[in-house]
């Protein structure tokens, strides 16, 4: 249930209860039964703690419209209103993704891979020792793969799909 307060409480199919308390920081605060809890505040913050009341992630949002959540293993994670974003994991490895004009989404990662998809259905991958492969949608509702060798493969919205090897086979 909700109260005019920003209060409530939820009660799932095991039990478990959850309760939501509206801070005076403007923070909507989640403790679950497990005595976890998670926050997201009106200025764009968030917070997450574990049952031990450990801080398992911060979440900040900046001046430009991006977000940024950090882990307490160190990793990151951030999105922007624009459509970009990044991801680095524990051990320092960033991908970061832009949105450009053509309406793609292009991740470029820290190996040097890239991939990419485009509101159109197409899109590309490139491995990180430079193997490339394009998809293209077709009209007869199937998505193509062209591998660098010259490999191909589909599948289609009616389920049915084909691969050909690098001799066209």
């Amino acid at each position: 249930g909700w109260c005019d307060d920003g209060s409530g409480w939820n009660i799932d199919s095991e039990g478990r209860r959850s309760d939501t308390v509206r801070d005076d920081d403007g923070c909507s605060v989640t403790t679950n039964s497990d005595g976890s809890q998670n926050a997201w505040c009106d200025d764009g913050t968030s917070w997450e703690t574990d049952s031990d009341g450990n801080r398992t992630s911060d979440t900040v949002r900046d001046e430009s419209g991006c977000s940024t959540r950090t882990y307490d293993d160190g990793s990151q994670s951030g999105w922007c209103d624009d459509g970009s974003g990044w991801n680095i994991d524990s051990e320092g490895r960033r991908s970061d993704t832009v949105r450009d004009d053509d309406g793609c989404s292009v991740t470029t990662n820290s190996d040097g891979s890239e991939s990419g998809w485009c509101d159109d259905g197409s899109g590309w991958n490139i491995d990180s020792e430079g193997r490339r492969s394009d998809t293209v949608r077709d009209d007869d509702g199937c998505s193509v793969t062209t591998n660098s060798d010259g490999s191909q493969n589909a599948w289609c919205d009616d389920g049915s799909g084909w691969e050909t090897d690098s001799d066209g086979n």
